[in-house]
């Protein structure tokens, strides 16, 4: 179980279950060209904001490097650029490219009192969604995280002046650090990225620009190969470009960061410009529910200054409550399951609920159809305006004695 929630409490009633379609210029054949950031909630193909991608073709990168697609992971964030079939629930993946927001030493771990870790500088917000895994015996949950011990990858929602909304962390046996983020306080040979003093010699390595052009404002990743401590000698310090061609049609997921200049009608998703327009159309809120942390999906077209000007805002929620037992009965979308305290729970999954397969974890492609009675699962959700409760996440687990 999450350490981060208690079981069972309510946090109150949230907005009614979000069911969003995948913009995109249709072509001939019916497809959709389209690019779209989102979390992984499944395999068989990889599925990512509630559409199923066939990968046969697809190039998979992580942090740059060409990967099998089984180093993917339930939760973590990812591009996928390809096309969308006219029933905006499947697809084709060209390119998957996942990147890990913040890797390197546990700073501090507030867990317990305000749901943050502090790694590397950066502040990680952790919900009741963030997926944990971990390569370490003796550690299976985040509140088991050791300060100045233990070294983890973080995957999520970022700012880039710090703050990280976690939705994957995994603890590792390793020294190594990776950093992303805006430049700031550039003085010679040392800046910073968050909170964290960065500096460079002679052996870095710079990748897709110069020395020279190191400047502040500028988006970049950091790699070091040894921490040993702060500054953080970087190996490797790569320019970050997310521009996108204009006019192409975009589709992001992640959390809102910056409201400034919402009465203008400008906000910021991880840290990316969103418009809107008297064209643009709400989804389970309105303009008002623009708040800052509020996780939502946009989308959209590229503008020429690389902003999203949104087609359609979608408000997501977070799970509320959490149950674990044995599945007593199935329907065509919903479950029941037998809590041990609120006895027997009716469940409703949608296209954005996630599945994994803690008995097995070879087992991949585990989904809602390979659920059966008497299996035991631990369910996250929350309850819509309609009183129906609904699945973030299931997963398979073990008995508990």
């Amino acid at each position: 179980m999450n350490p981060l929630f208690k079981r069972h409490h309510v946090l109150g009633i949230a907005a009614a279950a979000l069911l969003i379609g995948c913009s995109g210029g249709e072509s001939g054949t019916g497809m959709q060209a389209s690019t779209t950031t989102g979390e992984i909630t499944g395999f068989g193909s990889v599925y990512v904001n509630g559409v199923r991608y066939d990968t046969d073709n697809a190039t998979i990168h992580i942090d740059g490097v060409s990967s099998p697609e089984s180093n993917l992971a339930v939760g973590m964030v990812v591009t996928v650029t390809g096309s969308v079939n006219s029933d905006g629930l499947n697809g084709t993946a060209n390119a998957i490219t996942a990147k890990t927001e913040v890797e390197g030493l546990v700073f501090a771990n507030d867990v317990a009192t305000n749901n943050t870790l502090n790694v590397m500088g950066q502040v990680i917000n952790v919900s009741n969604d963030t997926k944990f895994k971990s390569e370490i015996t003796g550690i299976t949950t985040v509140d088991q995280l050791v300060a100045n011990v233990s070294v983890v990858e973080v995957s999520g929602y970022s700012d880039g002046q710090g703050n990280i909304y976690a939705t994957y962390i995994k603890a590792l046996d390793s020294n190594e650090v990776k950093l992303h983020g805006v430049v700031q306080g550039l003085v010679g040979n040392t800046f910073q990225i968050g909170s964290i003093d960065i500096t460079f010699d002679a052996s870095t390595q710079f990748e897709d620009m110069t020395q020279d052009q190191l400047a502040n404002g500028i988006y970049v990743s950091v790699e070091s190969s040894n921490f040993t401590g702060e500054p953080v000698l970087a190996s490797e310090i790569e320019l970050e470009d997310f521009s996108e061609t204009e006019g192409s049609l975009y589709e992001l997921e992640g959390i809102v960061t910056d409201i400034a200049n919402i009465g203008s009608g400008e906000f910021a998703v991880n840290g990316r410009v969103v418009k809107f327009d008297a064209g643009t159309t709400f989804e389970g809120g309105d303009q008002s529910n623009i708040q800052l942390e509020v996780k939502l999906e946009v989308e959209g077209t590229v503008q020429s200054d690389n902003s999203i000007l949104a087609d359609e805002i979608s408000f997501r929620v977070e799970s509320e409550v959490e149950i674990e037992g044995p599945v007593v009965n199935i329907g065509t979308n919903s479950l029941e399951v037998n809590d041990s305290v609120l006895g027997t729970v009716t469940i409703v999954v949608d296209e954005f609920t996630s599945y994994e397969d803690e008995v097995d974890e070879d087992n991949r492609t585990f989904n809602f159809e390979d659920i059966m009675t008497g299996m035991n699962v631990d369910v996250k959700y929350y309850v819509d305006s309609g009183m129906e409760n609904i699945a973030t996440s299931i997963k398979r687990v073990e008995v508990e004695p």
